[in-house]
C-alpha cells in the first residue's frame, strides 16, 4: 500500500477534463464515465471492480443505472484511499469524482424527478 506516483493521478485528471471540455470541440465533451473507468483500471484494478460491484449492485435495487454509477464514482476517493493510505490521492480522485458527477447533473436531476427511464431486469 504505496501512494501512487503523482504524476498518475495528476495524468487522470488532466484526461478526464481533456475527455469532458475538448478544446477542439468547443468545450462540449462527453460525460467522462468511461474515461474514469479506463483511468482505474491503469491506476487500482481492484478499485475499479469493487466500485463496478457497488454501482451494480445499488443499480439493481434503485432501479437507476444513473444514480447506482454516481454514488460509485461517489465513493472512489474513499476506495483509493483504503489502498493508498494517501490524502493527496484521496483529494485528486474527489475531484475527479466531483467533475463527472457534475457533467451527469442532469441526468442526476432528471432521475430525482423520476423522468428516466427505470431499468426492469427479468431472470
Amino acid at each position: 500500500m504505496t501512494e501512487l506516483h503523482p504524476y498518475a493521478l495528476i495524468g487522470f485528471l488532466a484526461v478526464i477534463i481533456g475527455h469532458l471540455y475538448p478544446i477542439f470541440f468547443r468545450l462540449k465533451g462527453g460525460k467522462g464515465l468511461s474515461t474514469f473507468a479506463g483511468g482505474l483500471l491503469v491506476i487500482e484494478p481492484l478499485l475499479l471492480l469493487a466500485l463496478l460491484a457497488i454501482a451494480g449492485i445499488l443499480s439493481l435495487f434503485i432501479r437507476s443505472f444513473t444514480v447506482g454509477g454516481m454514488i460509485g464514482v461517489a465513493v472512489a476517493p474513499i476506495g483509493l484511499y483504503f489502498f493508498t493510505h494517501s490524502y493527496m490521492d484521496m483529494f485528486v480522485m474527489g475531484i475527479c469524482s466531483l467533475l463527472i458527477i457534475f457533467s451527469h447533473r442532469t441526468n442526476i436531476v432528471r432521475s430525482l424527478k423520476k423522468e428516466e427511464k427505470l431499468h426492469e431486469f427479468s431472470l
